[in-house]
Formats: C-alpha cells, structure tokens, sequence
C-alpha cells in the first residue's frame, strides 16, 4: 500500500512538473501573401509587433513561484528550450521582414527602432 502511494505521489509530481513549463507559441515565418500584402508602414507595424513579443517573452520567462516546480521536474531545462525557441523564431520572422522592407525599398522606415 505505502508502495503504490509513493508512486502515486511521484505521478503527479512528474504532471505537475510538465504543467508549468512555460509556453510562449510561435511567431510563424512570412507566407507568400503577407510578403505579397505588406506595405512598408504594415512592415514597421509588424516590427513592432515582433519587438513587444520579444519583451513579453523576457519578462514572463523571469523567475516565478512556480519556476520551483519545473525545477524540480527537468531542473529548468524546459523552461530554458521554449524561450529559446520562442526568440529564435521570433528573430527569424524579423529578419524576414528587414529583408522584404529592403526588397521593396522601405528601409528607412523599418530599420529605426524595430532593429536592435
């Protein structure tokens, strides 16, 4: 009986673990009809939009009560691999999006402060 408790316990401390590792999504690359679509202000606009993803990412990926759980879990290994791959995306999208303002001749526009 004590036996099955523990691993009772050691369950949903390994659930509970996966339930707090944090999610961010994906910023998804450029599809052909947002290059074909967007002008140079929408292309500033979504430069923008990507620079307050990125600062939401960094401040919900600073240490909370329930960092301790995931810790515990994966020693905060997850939690460190989806803000990784949040950024990175994110970063990619970026790029993309420098490179169609170039394409289309509107670098002064989205190269002021949506480039860091």
């Amino acid at each position: 009986m004590r036996r099955a408790s523990i691993f009772s316990v050691s369950v949903l401390a390994v659930a509970l673990t996966g339930c707090v590792t944090k999610q961010y999504g994906r910023q998804a690359e450029l599809a052909d009809t947002e290059k074909q679509r967007l002008d140079c202000p929408a292309i500033d606009q979504e430069v923008v939009k990507l620079d307050r993803y990125v600062d939401w990412v960094n401040k919900k990926s600073e240490y909370d009560g329930w960092d301790v759980l995931a810790i515990l879990g994966d020693f905060g290994v997850g939690n460190a691999i989806e803000r990784g791959e949040a950024l990175k995306a994110a970063e990619l999208r970026k790029h993309q999006l420098v490179a169609l303002g170039t394409q289309k001749a509107c670098v002064a526009q989205v190269a002021g402060p949506g480039l860091r």
